[in-house]
């Protein structure tokens, strides 16, 4: 029987304190021991159930040798099958070995772990100790683990705020750019309207005076006829 272990997941030790993961490595060091206590137990098993073949007779009598023939083919085809069950068994039992091995290492391995972390658990006892605020040491871990979550909710607050200000620029930028466009458009509008209005205001200057003349003519002028028209009674009462 082969044993397959399951790979733990992707690790996120990055984001846990070091105190969580040192009770993590303990709980897998945990498990690889039984899981190589387990192997042990079925490469004993596979030691114990590999019994040399049983050799063949050393003779057989003349009398019984058909018999003994058809004896003989159901002998050799058991003993074939026991070989192929115990070349099975011995490949299996390699691939135990193996597994063995590799869990021994990574035993080995996590134990190392284990005690580089083992400086973070005696610090948190002595925090517990210290503290008002907490009384055991997984209180402490819980507390760590949410500000460690609320800090990963707030980078992402904060990542999203910040794409958010960036597209707001970019859409304001475009605006200002386009506003300045229509406002270069009605600047040079406005400029074309100014340059109308004192031409046109050159022009009723100019009718304004050439009004001015003709209505100082017309007084003149009308003065004038004033002057004859008396003179033309008085002249007409006189000869009269």
């Amino acid at each position: 029987v082969l044993l397959f272990i399951r790979k733990a997941p992707p690790s996120t030790d990055y984001v846990l304190a070091p105190t969580t993961r040192l009770i993590r490595k303990r709980r897998e060091e945990l498990d690889i021991h039984k899981a190589m206590e387990a192997l042990q137990e079925v490469i004993h098993a596979h030691t114990l159930t590999s019994d040399p073949l049983p050799a063949p007779p050393v003779s057989i009598p003349s009398c019984l040798f058909q018999e003994n023939k058809l004896k003989n083919g159901r002998v050799l085809k058991i003993a074939v099958k026991e070989r192929e069950l115990a070349r099975q068994k011995a490949a299996n039992l390699l691939i135990l070995k193996q597994e063995l091995k590799a869990l021994t290492k990574e035993r080995v391995k996590i134990a190392a772990l284990v005690e580089k972390h083992e400086i973070y658990s005696r610090f948190l006892d002595k925090v517990v100790k210290a503290s008002k605020q907490f009384q055991e040491a997984w209180q402490v871990m819980s507390r760590v683990d949410t500000l460690v979550q609320t800090r990963e909710e707030l980078l992402t607050s904060i990542k999203q705020n910040q794409e958010c200000c960036e597209t707001s620029r970019t859409q304001l930028t475009q605006y200002l750019e386009q506003n300045e466009d229509r406002l270069l458009h009605y600047n040079n509008r406005l400029a074309k309207l100014h340059r109308i209005l004192d031409r046109v205001r050159s022009e009723t200057m100019l009718w304004e005076s050439r009004w001015a003349h003709i209505q100082n003519t017309a007084t003149m002028k009308t003065m004038l006829l004033g002057t004859i028209k008396m003179a033309t009674v008085n002249l007409y009462q006189t000869t009269s």
